[in-house]
């Protein structure tokens, strides 16, 4: 715990019990993988993010009759929750991509390329073309990630 408070660690998995004990600031998302009985252990679940008044999100997964319990949180929380389907493995493989592109057009964009133009343009005169050059630095990231 005191790892996860100090960001030494990203990722938290806690039962109820244990989640009562966390007193954490400014987490970005809470997953739910199953739903509580009580509808007030999931407020307190969902309730270590958007706290003073920052943004946060909660992830619930739920199958079959499940659902009805959500219904019931929605009825208790006054809130309405949200429901998706999950994303595919291609899903996620078409954001990341699309996600790196953008930052690659941004640095770009930005300029203070030269040391690194000039590092292509050693690989060109050694016969590789720049869109190869360019494919093998792409394909190096999305495999690195």
């Amino acid at each position: 715990m005191s790892r996860f408070r100090k960001r030494d660690i990203e990722v938290l998995v806690a039962t109820d019990v244990a989640a009562r004990g966390i007193d954490v600031g400014d987490l970005e998302a809470v997953f739910n993988y199953d739903i509580p009985t009580d509808d007030e252990y999931y407020v307190h679940r969902i309730g270590r993010t958007a706290r003073a008044g920052k943004a946060g999100l909660a992830f619930t997964f739920v199958i079959g009759k499940e659902v009805y319990r959500i219904r019931q949180i929605q009825q208790f929380t006054k809130s309405k929750i949200i429901a998706q389907r999950v994303p595919s493995i291609s899903d996620v493989e078409k954001i990341r991509t699309n996600t790196l592109l953008e930052n690659v057009k941004d640095i770009v964009d930005a300029g203070h390329l030269g040391e690194y133009s000039n590092l292509v343009e050693k690989l060109i005169q050694e016969e590789y073309t720049s869109l190869d050059v360019a494919a093998a630095l792409l394909k190096m990231m999305i495999d690195k990630e």
